[in-house]
């Protein structure tokens, strides 16, 4: 196992780390060259080792983000995705650090700032927290990709683009599920980092929808399914009321006016 082989031996000088993930590199472009087979399955198997291994060991190192993405990526071929998952995790974890990225922001006392790489490490980061979240959502984790959207959200260090567009999946994951107070919390996480007004419009679709994203059409008219659909009819119709000459906010108000228009066409 080529994740074991490293470990004993302490990749401790940065020569030796170097060296081991270029011969990683190697392997990985063995594997992209060759034919589907299962030599060609062990060669990213092999990959994904020895990457794994190299970012266990050194994790701090520039060619980190390569060794994360490119390890889980190799593990993915092969069906993986647990093992895909752990790299985002350990690269996130250190090279991702709040430690290490104040370290390069502000200086230590010992060394100067580094702007540069500072923004470098944000961008490789927020690379791995939506791939992590992506992986997720391809194996069906749907818990687990909304909470990474709004790990994302959460974090002040992101632009607010990639925030608001966190927060918004994170909205849906969650309102999916039935989650209504976490659906909440991320829709007051987007409408802080200064949407547009369609943005804003759009998240405020969202809540007023959830209640209908509860409401089964082919379900008998009592008892739960009743009250989500007596609470969605209100809902919508609040938010239409609001937003029927708000002309960021037309499209859903026509669509609150069709699911009311449902609802009510259904129970008669």
């Amino acid at each position: 196992n080529e994740t074991q082989k490293v470990l004993p031996e302490g990749i401790v000088k940065p020569t030796i780390q170097a060296a081991f993930y270029q011969d990683a590199a190697k392997v990985f472009k063995q594997a992209q060259d060759a034919q589907p087979s299962p030599d060609r399955d062990k060669l990213w198997v092999r990959a994904g080792q020895m990457y794994e291994g190299a970012l266990k060991e050194a994790p701090g190192r520039d060619e980190a983000p390569e060794a994360a993405i490119n390890g889980a990526f190799s593990y993915k071929q092969v069906g993986e995705y647990g093992k895909a998952i752990d790299m985002y995790n350990l690269f996130i974890a250190n090279y991702g650090s709040e430690s290490n990225l104040s370290k390069l922001e502000k200086g230590d006392g010992k060394t100067p700032p580094e702007p540069a790489k500072y923004r470098m490490r944000l961008q490789f980061l927020g690379q791995a927290y939506e791939a992590l979240s992506t992986t997720y959502y391809g194996f069906f984790n749907y818990q687990r990709a909304a909470e990474t959207y709004e790990k994302i959200g959460s974090i002040s260090r992101f632009d607010e683009t990639k925030r608001k567009d966190a927060a918004k999946n994170a909205m849906i994951l969650y309102a999916n599920m039935g989650q209504r107070d976490k659906a909440s919390a991320n829709y007051r996480t987007l409408v802080s980092l200064h949407p547009s007004s369609d943005e804003k419009a759009n998240a405020d679709f969202l809540v007023a929808d959830y209640d209908y994203k509860q409401w089964n059409s082919k379900g008998a008219d009592n008892g739960s399914n009743r009250q989500s659909r007596q609470s969605a009819e209100g809902t919508l119709q609040g938010f239409y009321n609001a937003n029927r000459n708000n002309s960021a906010a037309s499209k859903y108000a026509l669509e609150a006016a069709y699911e009311i228009f449902k609802m009510k066409q259904t129970v008669g």
